[in-house]
C-alpha cells in the first residue's frame, strides 16, 4: 500500500535530514570513523550507521519539533574503492533492486517507518533518478543494457510502488530527465 501525501499536506512539516551511515552507528565497530581529527579514510568509507540506529533517534528527532525524516537514497550502492571512497551517501548505487545492505535489512527499514508513524513522523525517501555511480556507468544493473532505459522505469515505476508504503517521492532535476521517459 503507497499513500502519497501531496504539497499542501508537506507544507505542514518540520523535515529532519540525514545521511543514513553517518546519523546513528547501530554500533562503534567503525572505529576508524569516530577518530578525532577526521581522517581521509572516514570522509570516504562508511561509518556504521543505520535504519535501526536511527529508530534510536525517532523520539530525539520527534523532540526537537521534526514531523518528518529524510533519509538517503536506500539501493545498493557501489563497496569497491575508488579514487573518492565508495558509495557510504547513497548516490552511487549498483543496483537498484537490492537495499543498501549497510544500512540495514528490508524489515529494518520497514521498522523504521512503522516507529516513525507511531510517533506521526513522515518518511520521506531520497531517490537518484539523474546519475548513478562516481563515473562511467556501464556496469550498473539494469542500467548496462541500451534499450533498458523506458522499459526500466515503466516496470519499476509499479514495483516500487507495491513494495513499499511511501509517503512521497521526490525526485531532483526530473526535469533534465523526463524528456527519455515520454
Amino acid at each position: 500500500f503507497i499513500y502519497c501525501k501531496n504539497a499542501f499536506e508537506w507544507r505542514s512539516r518540520s523535515i529532519y535530514q540525514i545521511l543514513t551511515d553517518r546519523f546513528s552507528p547501530e554500533n562503534f565497530s567503525y572505529i576508524q570513523c569516530m577518530e578525532q581529527p577526521i581522517t581521509e579514510y572516514s570522509l570516504r568509507h562508511y561509518c556504521g550507521g543505520t535504519y535501526r540506529g536511527a529508530i534510536d533517534q525517532l523520539d530525539y528527532i520527534f523532540e526537537m519539533g521534526f514531523n518528518a525524516l529524510w533519509i538517503s537514497p536506500i539501493p545498493s550502492n557501489i563497496d569497491k574503492e575508488t579514487i573518492y571512497g565508495v558509495g557510504w551517501h547513497g548516490y552511487w548505487q549498483d543496483n537498484i533492486y537490492q537495499l543498501n545492505q549497510y544500512f540495514g535489512r528490508e524489515n529494518d527499514l520497514i521498522d523504521l517507518i512503522d516507529q516513525a508513524h507511531k510517533r506521526d513522523i513522515w518518511i520521506m525517501l531520497d531517490v537518484v533518478a539523474n546519475h548513478v555511480g562516481p563515473n562511467v556507468t556501464n556496469n550498473y544493473f539494469p542500467f548496462n543494457g541500451l534499450f533498458t532505459y523506458n522499459i526500466f522505469m515503466k516496470e519499476s515505476r509499479s514495483k516500487m510502488t507495491s513494495d513499499h508504503r511511501q509517503e512521497r517521492i521526490k525526485i531532483n532535476q526530473l526535469h533534465y530527465i523526463i524528456k527519455y521517459f515520454e
